[in-house]
């Protein structure tokens, strides 16, 4: 199913880009983009520019889930956030954690 103009336009928005920035990164002209995004009677936006855009749009909602630490959970110093988990014994270096000592046995 194709794009309509009204979701390249909403697509472009929520990426917060206008239509250069689309041209410049996929290397359409500006004015095939236009063409587009002028009326339904227009020329279609193809099928690989929605896929294009919706693709982006994923990255950007992974980006800000995992990556951007969400305001909420951002700590000021006055008021700290309680750990979610335990804290964790001090990293040791694996060689110092796999080193075998032998008890000494003599009396």
């Amino acid at each position: 199913m194709r794009m309509t103009v009204e979701e390249f336009k909403a697509n472009l928005a929520a990426l917060g880009w206008n239509m250069s920035d689309f041209s410049r990164a996929t290397g359409v002209s500006r004015s095939a983009v236009g063409r587009w995004s002028t009326t339904e009677d227009s020329e279609p936006v193809p099928m690989w520019a929605g896929h294009y855009l919706g693709l982006l749009i994923e990255i950007k909602r992974l980006h800000d889930a995992y990556v951007i630490e969400p305001a909420s959970r951002k700590s000021t110093e006055d008021t700290p956030t309680p750990p979610s988990e335990p804290p964790r014994p001090p990293a040791m270096r694996l060689g110092a954690a796999l080193a075998f000592k032998p008890e000494d046995t003599t009396p």
